[in-house]
């Protein structure tokens, strides 16, 4: 499998291509996830490191095939974990629609506790803060069918970042992030405790950044005068480009899009994107994501 080495730098190229408006604060902590690659090293979460060898594995809702990482003073800890639902609620979903799944882009979360209505089962973690994009799969399929008709936009606050201590990811998520503690409760403590600000509910919040591994390894391997082709524009992606996207979609007839506000939200992936890509892709290519390719179509042949 592809192997690549994510560094500060990378992940500065990473934010840069992507549109997020966003510095990375020296003396703060940043979430990163990557979905469909683990760490090489299994211990690259016990300090900060400048280079971090991550290994592509393709995602399922059984395995952790994910890497969540804390950035801190330009150097990164790995720990292994999922961005995927668990198989458990793949077959029996809380919700008739199915299971959700977390789109790529710029999230954000809070301290506080998951579990937070049940206060024997509680505990401190990181609670979903901003409206979070999601896809939803039906239950019983051979093979889940993320279908984009099912594009969910939700804001109850329960879509979390906390732990799972199973070999499998089985219950622990019904779409959550889950950092896996399989080997031992100081992984998890680890990750809390040097983040923790306080008590679990003095609202400190953590911008949270999850992408595709493919397309990181890509951005890795790319030569600086190909990085063009990886700009993209999605979920939490703010500037002049987005605002040029807006006002092509205005004048191609999306005007439920709303005005003009150079902010990539609910109301432009909802009404003006995926329904261009659907009248011109195809359903199969409606994921909200506006890349080089979906730019040249719309632009007429110009780039990002």
């Amino acid at each position: 499998m592809t192997q690549f080495a994510l560094t500060f730098q990378l992940i500065e190229k990473l934010l840069s291509l992507n549109h997020f408006d966003y510095q990375i604060p020296s003396d703060d902590f940043t979430f990163l996830a990557i979905r469909g690659a683990i760490p090489v090293d299994p211990n690259s979460h016990k300090d900060f490191y400048n280079s971090i060898e991550l290994e592509l594995k393709s995602v399922d809702c059984i395995h952790y095939r994910c890497t969540i990482m804390q950035i801190h003073r330009k150097r990164i800890s790995a720990f292994k974990g999922s961005t995927m639902p668990g198989k458990y609620w793949t077959s029996n979903p809380s919700n008739p629609n199915g299971v959700t799944r977390l789109l790529e882009g710029y999230h954000i979360f809070r301290q506080g506790f998951h579990n937070q209505s049940n206060e024997s089962r509680r505990y401190a973690a990181f609670r979903q803060v901003s409206i979070f994009p999601l896809l939803r799969a039906k239950k019983n399929l051979p093979i889940l069918n993320w279908d984009k008709d099912t594009l969910d936009f939700y804001n109850k606050g329960d879509i979390n970042l906390h732990y799972g201590k199973t070999q499998q990811i089985g219950k622990w998520s019904a779409g959550c992030q889950v950092i896996t503690t399989l080997n031992s409760m100081d992984i998890w403590s680890e990750f809390k405790n040097r983040v923790y600000t306080g008590r679990p509910d003095s609202n400190k919040t953590y911008s949270y950044f999850l992408f595709d591994g493919a397309y990181v390894a890509n951005v890795a391997q790319a030569s600086d005068d190909s990085l063009v082709n990886y700009k993209r524009i999605l979920w939490g992606s703010r500037g002049d480009n987005v605002g040029n996207l807006q006002n092509k979609l205005i004048k191609l007839g999306y005007t439920e899009i709303g005005s003009v506000d150079n902010q990539y939200g609910k109301r432009t992936m909802l009404y003006g994107v995926i329904p261009y890509q659907k009248k011109t892709f195809g359903n199969q290519y409606a994921d909200g994501i506006v890349t080089q390719d979906i730019w040249h179509t719309m632009f007429d042949g110009d780039k990002m």
